[in-house]
């Protein structure tokens, strides 16, 4: 499986306030971004700190027996707790939003806090994670903060036989008319049969030519399938 990412700095931005990392083991694949809020002064160390913390907390748990998600969670917020304070920075100045994917076996769970999207696919179905702005706002978003709450997580844990990819995207990833599902398609079409080598040049190509005016990131999870085209659009 190839995994990988990409992240640029806006132009409003003196500095790029999306962080986002891939980390893969025998047995577990992790992809996570964040997008630390721009109103918060230290937003960029939030996003940073929150992708070490899922990966730390993914690499010291089994997924196989007796799971629990809300347990996880709350040890990955407690963790993004620690870091920051030890970095003696006020947890307000922090926020930020966490969207992942973690492969293991036969099981994928993906997880979103706030603005962005998580789009996956199996042998036969199709998920899209966004927020529906059915609680907030427009420029409102959930985001890690002081207090933990299960119910602002949006959560989907699937048995999988058949992977075929996954891509999660920052909200500074415009797509038109908020066709998640399309552009994701397209994406994990186009490289399907691809070398990580080739992937990675080509996507830095069209990503630096996408509007600049905010931080965007991507981070993919690819599976193969030879040559054919495996998701009809």
């Amino acid at each position: 499986m190839r995994i990988g990412g990409i992240s640029f700095k806006g132009k409003n931005h003196d500095k790029n306030q999306d962080s986002y990392l891939f980390w893969k083991s025998k047995n577990k694949k992790l992809i996570v971004l964040s997008d630390g809020l721009g109103s918060r002064k230290y937003s960029e160390i939030g996003s940073k700190t929150i992708c070490e913390s899922i990966k730390q907390i993914t690499q010291e748990t089994n997924f196989e027996d007796n799971f629990d998600i809300k347990e996880f969670l709350s040890e990955i917020h407690k963790t993004w707790i620690k870091k920051i304070l030890k970095k003696n920075i006020n947890i307000k100045d922090c926020y930020a939003t966490a969207l992942f994917c973690i492969f293991c076996k036969d099981k994928i769970i993906s997880v979103r806090l706030g603005d962005g999207f998580i789009a996956f696919y199996d042998e036969n179905n199709e998920y899209i994670l966004y927020d529906k702005k059915e609680k907030n706002f427009v420029n409102e978003t959930n985001s890690i903060s002081e207090k933990f709450s299960l119910n602002d997580w949006e959560i989907k844990i699937l048995k999988i036989q058949e992977f075929k990819g996954a891509l999660i995207c920052t909200d500074g990833v415009e797509i038109a008319n908020n066709n998640y599902n399309n552009f994701s398609k397209e994406f994990l079409n186009a490289y399907s049969n691809k070398k990580i080598k080739y992937v990675k040049k080509d996507i830095k190509r069209w990503f630096s030519e996408w509007s600049k005016h905010d931080d965007k990131t991507l981070v993919y999870m690819l599976g193969w399938r030879g040559k054919k085209i495996w998701m009809k659009i």
